[in-house]
């Protein structure tokens, strides 16, 4: 008895056969363009071969580009001949496993129906023991299902397998999809014959001696063998394959590693050190080109080697290397010149050409920057001086802070030397790398003005953390919040905060009749470029530099200095700092006079936020002015304080405050004043964020109008000097108010005082701003205007949330919420005087230390 159930599934009419017959043919192409009547044959693909081996033609005299061209032909018909012939080899795959489905359909529906037929033929009680009729059915059809599922399984691994093979052939040779023509089957020594570059076959462990010998020799004596190019070649292809087995997410292989880690050694031995390579180089007079490519070479293949995740590490690294790495004398607290000054200009000479874009594993890279952080300062000695260290130094540190893990470590002071795995776990401490004495290195070296132009290295170790902590990628957002925490943490303490604004250095300044010179300047005046990193790190984390935690000012147990903390809150993903880091923190950036403007310009705009949201949003809720004040007051302490360091002049710090209060003003408002409405919030921290990136002044010029900077002489006609914090902020807020109110229609266009009303192309109605109001009119006429204002915004509205209040108490409630945090902040952060200085540099208030409430 038949069963209406069927299986047919969806097939295509390609047949691989067909299909691997055009693969042959194409192959057969490849052999008439390299000039071969026949097909090349396994040797082609089977063993290495010279790419002029393979050319019969007579290319004598040929020209580079028509050799690539060549290479390029060839090459690119080959690589088609393996992607059709993996093609064919899908089609196979497929038709197999449909008809392998379809076979299992037709047993099981034959069986299904024998067993119906059965039912008929039975007695009683045998019937007992089968299944009816319908029971078998079910089954069939739950088979059935099955059996559909498998095939569009099978169908969409055919499609998937189409698009795979049509994006390579679009895509071309690259060696990603060489690669995997190599893991799957279809390539082997062929692509590498044809184009050397693409691809590098796997190299016998036991090959390793001969070749580090061979390579030796020809270093030690400029005669190349036969084999040289190859070896060289296939060295650094190895390289990369690691390289990029990792960067595709497969993985390194261990062999690879252990291949590679075998080759180095063996260059070593016959060495008597890798480090020698540059000094036998300049015996033999390679040009700069062949040098370059040779220990480039060998570079890419020590940072592979000391990888960790890919299946290396520091232990890989060549012994001597290590050596260099292993000097007792500093990760016990000794003398790090000692010992290692010698190997200083070698290893810098071969990373130095290691290719831009590829980072050493994190061991060797922490160790790195914290040898580079420990003997870049003033006791450092070497023959050849000061330059020896600065044009060394700086290629290392280069490589060092590549890796954001290995800069993770340094930051969060967790980083202890490796050799530690080789000792008992209870010496571990011993081996502990003093996070502090690293960075007091970096950040307290003279560093050459030309360095400073170009882009110090160091900051690398700290620019990582703007990236990741706007990433979306939690990880990362972690990593970039514990080493902010780190930084602030490390760099505020008390002693540190003594070592980092009291250096050994003095800075000249050139003022015409005014000229002096700073003993023991900041670092930040020192390495002023500085200023960029630490002030990304400030804007990434603005809310919580705003954060009202510990406004109370708790004190330690002494009762005398204020207690202090740095962490990163991973489960709320917040930045928790106490108010004293936060404004020693801003003072570093405050030492370049060019991020003070930034610094009072990211407070007005953020004020510029809270005052928005109070409006539209918090109406009848507590007033959202708190975080303003508390951050306006941490940005004006700071600049104060760090005037107070330099100037030792309470008078002429309190004229840089407010001279840079309206900068920063002007520089806020020109930026709010010239975005798109309702996109002003976004793109006004935008404009801020990448000009502490890019640079203040570079920036500024191309985001900001130059009428937004003010004359030398008189900040817009505006004098600062004796305004407290509520009148500057004041006007802003009431203009705002206005503009509110006049949106909302409590106030007419006609009544807003002539002059100040525009209207954007967007037709939105606009106040004018502070700058704008400064730049139009007189002194008389600002007031006039001012006063119009305060009495337009007298009437009483409907806010946002129902409740009823005139404007004027409205904007009262916020500068009186804003004021008082504020006043909190710069009483007990602000220092009015030396002896106020003093008691802060020792952790202590500002006014007097105080016992807690």
């Amino acid at each position: 008895m038949g069963i209406d159930l069927s299986f047919d599934p969806a097939d295509i009419d390609a047949n691989g056969g067909t299909v691997r017959g055009w693969a042959s043919s194409l192959d057969m192409f490849c052999a008439r363009i390299l000039g071969r009547s026949e097909d090349l044959g396994a040797q082609f693909d089977d063993s290495a071969m010279e790419f002029t081996e393979l050319v019969q033609w007579d290319i004598e005299g040929a020209s580079d580009e028509d050799l690539q061209a060549w290479r390029d032909a060839s090459g690119a018909v080959r690589y088609c001949a393996a992607v059709t012939d993996h093609w064919a080899d899908n089609i196979d795959d497929f038709k197999r496993e449909r008809n392998r489905l379809i076979g299992l359909w037709e047993d099981d529906k034959k069986d299904a129906e024998d067993r119906i037929a059965a039912l008929g033929d039975a007695n009683l009680f045998s019937s007992l023991f089968c299944d009816d009729k319908d029971n078998i059915i079910a089954e069939l059809e739950g088979k059935l299902e099955e059996y559909n599922a498998q095939a569009k399984t099978n169908w969409d691994t055919l499609m998937d397998n189409a698009d795979d093979r049509k994006q390579e052939l679009i895509d071309g040779p690259t060696p990603a999809n060489i690669r995997s023509l190599i893991d799957a089957g279809y390539v082997n020594w062929s692509m590498f014959n044809i184009d050397p570059v693409q691809y590098a076959p796997e190299i016998s462990p036991s090959e390793a001696d001969e070749w580090g010998e061979k390579l030796s020799e020809a270093w030690k004596t400029g005669q190349r063998g036969e084999e040289y190019d190859d070896m060289m070649m296939m060295l650094n292809m190895l390289s990369m394959k690691i390289i990029e087995a990792g960067n595709r997410g497969t993985g390194a292989d261990r062999q690879d590693q252990e291949t590679l880690k075998s080759i180095y050694d063996a260059i070593g031995t016959h060495s008597n050190g890798l480090l020698n390579v540059p000094y036998y180089l300049d015996e033999i007079e390679k040009s700069k080109e062949e040098q370059e490519e040779i220990l480039g070479t060998l570079a890419n293949g020590i940072l592979v080697l000391s990888r960790e995740d890919l299946e290396g590490g520091y232990e890989n690294l060549p012994e001597d290397i290590r050596d260099a790495l292993n000097s007792e004398h500093w990760y016990s607290g000794g003398d790090v010149s000692q010992g290692w000054g010698a190997d200083i200009e070698p290893m810098a000479a071969i990373l130095e050409h290691s290719d831009e874009d590829l980072m050493g594993g994190k061991d060797f890279s922490a160790l790195l920057t914290s040898i580079v952080g420990a003997g870049a300062s003033p006791e450092f000695l070497h023959p050849e001086g000061e330059a020896f260290f600065n044009d060394n130094a700086g290629i290392l540190l280069d490589i060092s802070t590549r890796n954001n893990e290995a800069n993770h470590a340094i930051l969060t002071d967790s980083f202890y030397h490796p050799e530690y795995r080789n000792d008992s776990e209870d010496n571990k401490s011993d081996y502990k790398i003093d996070s502090s004495e690293i960075m007091e290195g970096l950040f307290t070296y003279d560093w050459p003005d030309e360095a400073e132009a170009e882009g110090l290295s160091v900051h690398n170790l700290i620019n990582w953390i703007s990236e990741y902590g706007g990433s979306s990628d939690e990880s990362q957002r972690t990593m970039a919040g514990e080493a902010a925490a780190g930084l602030i943490r490390i760099t505020t303490s008390n002693d540190m905060f003594e070592k980092l604004t009291d250096t050994v250095h003095s800075v000249p300044h050139d003022e015409g009749d005014d000229s002096y010179t700073n003993q023991k300047v900041s670092f930040g005046q020192v390495n002023p470029s500085l200023s960029a990193s630490l002030y990304g790190v400030f804007y990434t984390y603005l809310e919580e530099f705003a954060s009202e935690d510990g406004n109370n000012f708790p004190l330690n147990e002494d009762g005398e200095t204020l207690r202090t903390w740095s962490l990163w809150d991973s489960e709320e993903e917040e930045l928790q700092v106490d108010p004293l880091s936060r404004v020693r923190f801003l003072q570093y950036i405050a030492a370049n006079e060019e991020y003070t403007g930034l610094l009072q310009s990211a407070a007005y705009t953020y004020n510029n936020d809270q005052l928005t949201e109070y409006l539209y949003t918090s109406s009848g809720e507590r007033p959202t002015a708190g975080t303003a004040g508390i951050l306006q007051g941490l940005v004006d302490a700071a600049i104060y304080n760090e005037s107070m360091d330099r100037l030792g002049d309470s008078d002429e710090a309190r004229q840089n405050t407010y001279k840079t209060r309206k900068l920063g003003v002007d520089i806020g408002a020109g930026i709010i004043s010239s975005l798109p409405p309702g996109r002003e919030l976004s793109f006004a921290s935008e404009i801020l964020f990448n000009s502490g990136k890019v640079g203040a002044s570079e920036y500024l010029k191309m985001a900001l109008d130059d009428s937004i900077k003010p004359e030398a002489e008189g900040y817009g006609g505006v004098s600062l000097d004796h305004l407290e914090n509520r009148e500057i902020v004041e006007n802003h807020v009431r203009l705002k108010t206005l503009e509110h109110m006049v949106a909302n229609g409590t106030v007419s266009t006609s009544e807003v005082p002539q002059g100040i009303l525009a209207e954007t192309e967007s037709g939105d109605v606009r106040i004018a701003t502070e700058r704008e109001i400064q730049e139009s009119f007189s002194d008389r006429e600002r007031a006039e205007i001012i006063g119009q204002v305060q009495n337009l915004i007298k009437r009483e509205e409907q806010w946002t949330g129902g409740a009823f209040s005139t404007g004027s108490s409205f904007a009262d409630d916020y500068l009186d919420e804003h004021n008082l945090y504020y006043e909190k902040i710069v009483n007990n952060l602000q220092a009015e005087n030396s002896d106020e200085y003093d008691n802060m540099r020792v952790g202590g208030p500002a006014d007097r230390p105080r016992k807690n409430p």
